[in-house]
């Protein structure tokens, strides 16, 4: 390895770039950096694990950049950008010597939940309620049965839906509940499903688009 730089941004996003000497076989370095993240993995926070760390290897240079846009305005950037990733995205990623396709103006599909600062104020709420509220009941988990190891004639494996998926479900999340009255997650927020990312803003021709930018692996022949 010669050096190391890191980028960091509010979003909650972070990107370690590790360089290495020509010559020096890519995936013995990629190999050596992965066993080295995963050593570390214990020292991050929670949250860090859960959203994940990737170890890619690739050149530091942008081999090309192409723009995708559909002239339907039915499609607009979020639906072009499952398109890419389901159909696009993996294809460009199997071509040997490709090293990353990174997607710009990215706009993955994401439940969004916009809460309402005065109406939270107004019920002594804060956001950590209501995340906790989410965590609580947007799960996945086995529940177990019922009439196990006992002289009931009969036993029942219990089932639930698990994650939740569409916007009513996640509107009826209770936040609290007392004295027979309920409020839930559409009482304190609106609830829809949008983009992960607003940040950056990509069109192309007029459209809007996503902007897919590929890198190859050392050696490899452009």
């Amino acid at each position: 390895m010669t050096y190391m730089t890191s980028t960091a941004s509010n979003s909650g996003s972070a990107t370690i770039n590790v360089f290495f000497e020509s010559g020096v076989n890519p995936d013995i370095a990629a190999v050596n950096v992965q066993n080295l993240v995963s050593q570390a993995s214990s020292l991050l926070p929670s949250e860090v694990v859960e959203t994940g760390v990737t170890v890619r290897k690739s050149q530091n240079s942008t081999l090309l950049m192409l723009f995708l846009y559909s002239d339907n305005p039915d499609y607009d950037g979020i639906f072009i950008q499952n398109y890419a990733n389901i159909n696009i995205i993996p294809q460009i990623q199997r071509v040997n010597g490709v090293g990353e396709a990174t997607v710009y103006g990215a706009k993955t599909y994401s439940m969004r939940i916009w809460l309402k600062p005065d109406v939270m104020a107004s019920y002594g709420i804060d956001p950590t309620e209501v995340l906790t509220a989410l965590t609580d009941q947007n799960i996945e988990a086995a529940p177990g049965e019922l009439g196990q190891n006992s002289n009931q004639t009969f036993q029942y494996t219990l089932k639930y839906t698990g994650r939740l998926k569409s916007v009513e479900e996640f509107e009826d999340i209770i936040i609290r509940s007392q004295n027979g009255q309920v409020l839930r997650m559409k009482d304190v927020a609106d609830v829809e499903l949008g983009a992960l990312d607003y940040t950056v803003e990509t069109t192309a021709n007029g459209h809007e688009a996503i902007m897919i930018a590929i890198s190859q692996t050392a050696g490899s022949n452009a």
